[in-house]
This record gives structure tokens, C-alpha cells and sequence, in this order.
């Protein structure tokens, strides 16, 4: 009985060897996304109207914004000013990747912390701590909701050829 219970162990334990080195050689190898996201990247930062824009590429042709992309970034602030605030402060910017552009900002004047996503995770997010409501504030994340459309739409033809780019 002995020797059929030390067999068992010898079995199970060749068993586990030989799923550890099953294991362990399928995580040494990368998928084609995990070898994509271990590309260094690099960043650049433009000022376009007085709003800082951070490009963020793999690539050094990425890192450059032509004149049409300058106008449509440009477009973009000045719309901001008419559309929701004037006094909107646009910083940290404007953050372009392959998959996304982000625009970060505050409304002072009802003390909101924005960031409004065009692309991968599209949506105006609100950062804020114990904000006292009113109806200067309702109004000004209606501006912002309506906003992001305007800003989706901008944004989308550069997201498009970045990745094809």
C-alpha cells in the first residue's frame, strides 16, 4: 500500500512540473496587444490659442500636429469660450493619444473640474468635491454635455488618422 501511495505522489508531481513549465512558457510570450502597449512612448507639448496640447505617440510623425489639426484644435478652444464659459481655464489642456483626445479644465466661476473624452471612453466626467448645487452649475454641465458632441465631432477625424497613421 505504501509503495502504490508513493507512485501516486511521483505521478502528481511530474503532473505539476509539467503544467508549471506549460505555464510558464505561455506567459514569457506576448500577445500582439501587449507588445503594441511595451512601444516606448514619447510626448511632446504645443501651445495652440493659450491651451497647451500634449501629444503622446510611439512614433516621432505622431508627435507633430499639421496646420489643419493646429485650426481644428484652435476651432475647438474658441468654441469652448463661446459655447460654455469664457472664463474656462483649460489646463491642464489637451491630451492626444491613438485612441483618444482629452480636454481638461475648470469652471471657476462654479468651482467644476472637467474632463471631456473624445474616442476610447467618450464622455464629459465631472471632478468634484461636496459642490453645492444650483442653477448656475445645472446650467453650465448642460454646456458641457452639449459641449462634448461639438468636441467628439472635432476630434474624431485626428483619432481616426492617428490610427491609421
Amino acid at each position: 500500500m505504501k509503495f502504490e501511495t508513493h507512485m501516486n505522489y511521483d505521478k502528481t508531481k511530474k503532473m505539476l512540473n509539467t503544467l508549471r513549465t506549460l505555464n510558464e512558457s505561455t506567459l514569457k510570450k506576448n500577445s500582439l496587444n501587449e507588445q503594441e502597449e511595451k512601444k516606448e512612448l514619447k510626448d511632446t507639448v504645443t501651445v495652440i490659442d493659450g491651451v497647451e496640447v500634449r501629444l503622446i505617440a510611439s512614433t516621432e510623425e505622431d508627435l507633430k500636429l499639421d496646420d489643419q489639426q493646429k485650426k481644428v484644435i484652435g476651432d475647438v478652444v474658441s468654441n469652448f469660450g463661446t459655447q460654455v464659459s469664457d472664463l474656462g481655464d483649460l489646463r491642464p489642456g489637451i491630451t492626444i493619444q491613438s485612441n483618444q483626445v482629452r480636454l481638461d479644465g475648470k469652471l471657476p466661476d462654479v468651482e467644476l473640474d472637467f474632463v471631456i473624452i473624445a474616442g476610447q471612453n467618450k464622455g464629459t466626467y465631472l471632478n468634484t468635491a461636496m459642490l453645492k448645487t444650483s442653477y448656475e452649475l445645472l446650467e453650465m454641465i448642460q454646456k458641457l454635455m452639449k459641449f462634448e458632441d461639438v468636441f467628439a465631432d472635432a476630434m474624431n477625424d485626428m483619432i481616426t488618422q492617428r490610427r491609421i497613421d
